[in-house]
């Protein structure tokens, strides 16, 4: 494993340790966590991936469809030294979100950090953000709903909606903005009582943490995106 992928892999596994197959594997929870550092992947080995959502405490974890050589992950944290937490996302028109276990040998980390932010952005079927860029800054929106995939809510009209527009500058591969009760893009404040956005390139995936503050109620853009085919420059 070369050098820097495998400073980049180390880093990501740095963060808070569990224990077991059984350990949680929550991708969302390690978005918050301090110092999240997202690491894209290929598989270079067959291996079957845990979804930790499924296993009954104490049991044996049922294996999800095989990953397979050449797919592409994300790496969200370590669970020990062997293990990691990983994202893999469905193809369209769904882009599912589906977490579970992998073995930290049988994946090759990335090499290069991603920079590429342009694109229509997807998270299953009611997260949504454009990005554009221009002059080193980036004009984002985003639209994100939920019950709109419950054709009873549907037909109630009770959905509810969540959206935010803004203009920032990366670092690199990291972006985030808090607004103000005008909608005014400020400076990131992870102790702002209004809408505040975190978001991370890792390969050709983007990843989003908000502060459930960012629409109706359970609202939220929090997930792992793929870019909608034919939309990067």
């Amino acid at each position: 494993m070369p050098r820097r992928a495998a400073l980049a892999l180390a880093a990501c596994l740095a963060l808070p340790l569990a224990t077991s197959l059984a350990a949680e594997c929550d991708p969302r929870v390690d978005m918050m966590a301090p110092g999240f550092s997202p690491v894209a992947a290929t598989v270079n080995t067959p291996a079957p991936f845990h979804l930790i959502n499924e296993c009954s405490a104490g049991g044996k974890c049922p294996d999800s469809e095989p990953l397979r050589t050449g797919d592409r992950i994300v790496i969200t944290s370590g669970l020990d030294r062997r293990l990691a937490c990983a994202v893999r996302i469905g193809p369209a028109p769904g882009y599912a979100m589906e977490s579970g276990n992998v073995l930290t040998d049988l994946v090759e980390p990335d090499r290069e950090i991603a920079t590429d932010w342009s694109g229509s952005w997807q998270s299953g079927s009611e997260q949504f953000i454009a990005i554009h860029k221009g002059n080193g800054m980036v004009s984002l929106s985003g639209t994100a709903t939920w019950g709109m995939s419950d054709p009873e809510r549907v037909a109630k009209g009770a959905i509810n909606v969540g959206n935010f527009g803004a203009v920032a500058k990366p670092k690199t591969n990291r972006l985030a903005f808090s607004f103000d009760d005008e909608w005014n893009t400020l400076p990131f404040d992870p102790a702002s009582t209004d809408c505040s956005v975190q978001l991370w390139l890792a390969g050709e995936f983007l990843l989003a943490a908000d502060n459930d503050l960012c629409g109706g109620m359970n609202v939220s853009f929090t997930g792992v995106y793929a870019r909608q085919p034919g939309t990067s420059p």
